[in-house]
């Protein structure tokens, strides 16, 4: 019997197969509005030609850069705030003296 501590998932029967499966229920909606975004007709179902209308007119839409600019203001923020935990949550687990569950978070991230 192999051991359980060297078991890659790799080898496991079907991996491969529900990993391709993953992947395309991820991307292949994204492929299909890329394309559908060249569309120069206003309705998906029927291909009227290739153009960048689309984009242009997302370009100049006001609301488009109301939300581009919340998006940027809430991302960088909570970058800010996440590094800011994250840091302190590292300069407090490295400079305190130990304590009796101090062990547990070590070897749960050694666990394979």
């Amino acid at each position: 019997m192999a051991d359980p501590r060297n078991v890659d998932i790799k080898d496991q029967p079907g991996f491969r197969t529900i990993a391709i499966i993953c992947v395309a229920v991820l991307y292949v909606p994204i492929l299909i509005l890329m394309i559908f975004s060249f569309n120069t007709g206003s309705l998906v179902t029927h291909w009227e030609g290739v153009g960048l209308s689309w984009y242009g007119t997302a370009l100049l839409n006001e609301e488009f850069h109301n939300a581009a600019e919340n998006t940027l203001i809430i991302s960088v923020s909570a970058t800010i705030v996440s590094t800011i935990c994250a840091t302190l949550a590292a300069i407090g687990m490295t400079r305190v003296k130990p304590w009796r569950g101090l062990p547990a978070p070590s070897w749960s991230s050694t666990c394979r």
